[in-house]
Parts: structure tokens; sequence; C-alpha cells
């Protein structure tokens, strides 16, 4: 899926036209933004665009979509995703239901006719493009995860061994992302990763405890060797990577609860004869 959005489309290969095939000129921004294997802002004649759409749909092409978006900067994304130059050429090969799913916002033809695997995919790239080539963080999820990963990882940097306390560790962040000028410096978002947001609070004194005492609990009943408590709390550990899965009462109790009751399960499963008795009888 990686190859086939980089892969370069047949447009992208012939030299570069200045002029559309009705001679109006072409811009080209040359930022490197790719979706597809498509340069999105290059080949894009707003002018023509603007003339044809009315022809293809009763909405504005200024008018926002549901998302937001205006139809314009989606027709242009959804024209780069089939291959095409954003003209009045590349236009004859909409269909009603590509109309239709511009109309939505949906702004890459995989959104349409794409599996759901791929969709997600190609959002995640496309996000990753944005944030590596135009810097934009603000309305994409991964952008501002790295974002928020990144300043949480300074603002532990500056209190390595015990942290900055768990009543200062967002008050911190957040003065941080100010201070550094971010897009998302009003926004009240955690650092959207559990492990640096022990770091964070705690430091690296405060880390190992957390992480020692989890291990200790876990090798003390044997727990890891049970399998589907091992898969349960792996599930648990790869979710801290992009949630702060335990400062939230969700997260809190699907880590502690389900563990708990899977483990107790798994604790009873394994006892010896007098024990599974006695459970049998309270269950009684």
């Amino acid at each position: 899926m990686v190859r086939s959005y980089y892969r370069p489309v047949p447009l992208m290969l012939e030299p570069r036209a200045e002029l559309t095939a009705n001679g109006n000129p072409y811009t080209h921004s040359d930022d490197g933004l790719v979706e597809n294997g498509n340069l999105v802002n290059n080949y894009v004649c707003e002018k023509e665009l603007r003339a044809e759409w009315h022809k293809y749909s009763s909405v504005d092409i200024d008018a926002a979509t549901p998302n937001g978006y205006p139809v314009l900067p989606t027709l242009v994304r959804y024209l780069n995703g089939m291959g095409v130059a954003k003209d009045s050429v590349g236009m004859l090969h909409l269909t009603p239901r590509d109309v239709e799913a511009i109309e939505h916002g949906n702004a890459n033809p995989v959104d349409v006719y794409g599996s759901t695997l791929r969709k997600m995919y190609y959002v995640m790239l496309f996000e990753r493009e944005s944030y590596r080539k135009l810097g934009a963080v603000r309305g994409f999820s991964m952008g501002e995860r790295v974002e928020l990963w990144k300043n949480a990882w300074r603002v532990f940097l500056d209190h390595p061994l015990f942290g900055s306390g768990t009543g200062d560790a967002v008050d911190e962040c957040h003065a941080r992302l100010a201070a550094a000028g971010s897009q998302i410096a009003d926004t009240k978002k955690h650092a959207h990763n559990q492990y640096l947001s022990f770091l964070v609070a705690f430091g690296l004194v405060g880390f190992a405890v957390v992480a020692i005492a989890f291990v200790v609990a876990l090798r003390k009943e044997l727990l890891l060797r049970v399998p589907v408590v091992a898969a349960f709390v792996t599930m648990v550990l790869v979710s801290c990577l992009t949630e702060d899965t335990l400062e939230t009462l969700a997260g809190c109790v699907f880590a502690v609860l389900f563990v708990c009751v899977v483990a107790r399960s798994a604790i009873v499963s394994h006892a010896p004869g007098p024990i599974k008795h006695i459970d049998s009888l309270h269950q009684e």
C-alpha cells in the first residue's frame, strides 16, 4: 500500500506542461506534497475548475463540505487522487458518484472505492506527507500526535529525574506549546502517549517504580503464562503508545477491570483443588 501510494502516475513522468488544453496557465507550487503518486498542488487551473464545477453540481465551489473544508480544495485533491490534471479535461473523468463524494467532503477516490484498510493507510500517509512537507499539524491526528510527543519529550528533559508532578504535567506541556508557537497551543490535549505522560509527571524515578510494580504483579501471579492474559496485557501496553490510556476513566476501567476479571479466571483455573473447591462454594 505504501508503494502504491507513492508510485508516480503517468502525469508525473511526462515533461511538465505550463498550459492546459484550452490554453490557460497551470499553477505548480512545487511543495512536494504527494498523494496517490501525484503532486497535489501541481497542474492546478482554478479558473477552469470554477468554470466547470457548476455543470456537475448545484453546490457552490466555495461552500463548505460536511468536514469543514471548501469544495475547491476537496475537488483538487480528488482529481489529484485520480491521477489527472486539475482542469476542465480532468473533470471529464468525474462520475456522478465522484461528484456526490466530493460534495460530502471525500477528498480521495480511495475513500469511495478503496477497502477500509487502504483508506486508513492512505489517510495516515497523507497526514505524514502534510506534516513532513508543509508542517501541517492542526486537524491532522498524526501530525498533532507527533507535535505532542515532541513537546512532552522536551518537558521531560527539563525535569528528567522526578518529573514536573502530576498536578503540573499538563500545564507544563501547554506552556511549552505556547512558548514554541505551536498550531495546537490552544488545545487541552495530553501527550497522547501514556509512557511519555508518566515520564513528564514522575520522571525516570517514578516511571521505574510504575514499571517495576506492573511487572512484579504480573510475574508474582504467573499471569503472563496464560495466553489470554498475555494477549490482553499486550493490547493495553500497545494502546499506551498512541493514547493516554490510564489518564481517563474509560481507559482505567478497560485496563484494570478486565485484567482483574481475566486474571481471576486464570488463577482459579490454574489453582490446586482446595482453592477451586472454595471458589465453587462462593459461587453457590
